[in-house]
């Protein structure tokens, strides 16, 4: 409220517009009310020797040690990310035909195709595929990603699907 008195009651001071004071000590702190006096000082007490040895020691161990490994799964990781985050096109006429020609040799060599999980297989109908397609259990996208170095899109699938259903699982 602007303006006007506050909770009201005893001791509560009054709302003197936006900016006023709001509480029951008015122009006084907490601190004066309860007669708490504040230090500058600090009232912690020092970390023992021992403990200040373990903890400096367990701190260089997690930079000289997980640190070079951590910062190299991370330049790892946006590496893959980048790469994932290029591949999200659909494929070029040229990548179709290599795309074929790697399908043929996983099927001579009768290397299975990858499986999706559930979840997916779920999503997927979802989105209308049959139950009874021979690709719904298929994870295409690995193929399409090591063999174009893009994820391809559904049409992508479409185009290939001759060649894709002769991959075994």
């Amino acid at each position: 409220m602007h303006g006007g008195v506050g909770r009201g009651g005893p001791g509560w001071g009054v709302v003197r517009g936006v900016g006023g004071v709001l509480g029951p000590w008015p122009g006084r702190s907490a601190d004066e009310v309860t007669g708490y006096v504040r230090s500058d000082e600090n009232q912690v007490p020092p970390v023992p020797d021992t403990l200040l040895r373990l903890l400096l020691a367990n701190c260089l161990y997690l930079l000289e040690t997980i640190g070079p490994l951590l910062a190299a799964e991370a330049t790892a990781a946006r590496a893959a990310d980048q790469h994932e985050a290029a591949s999200r096109r659909s494929l070029l006429v040229t990548e179709v035909d290599g795309l074929r020609e790697v399908i043929e040799r996983r099927r001579e060599t009768g290397l299975p195709a990858a499986r999706v999980a559930e979840a997916t297989v779920t999503q997927r109908l979802k989105r209308g595929w049959d139950r009874g397609d021979p690709l719904l259990h298929m994870s295409w996208h690995p193929l399409v990603v090591q063999a174009a170095g893009a994820m391809g899109h559904r049409r992508d699938l479409e185009t290939l699907r001759p060649e894709l259903g002769t991959v075994g699982e």
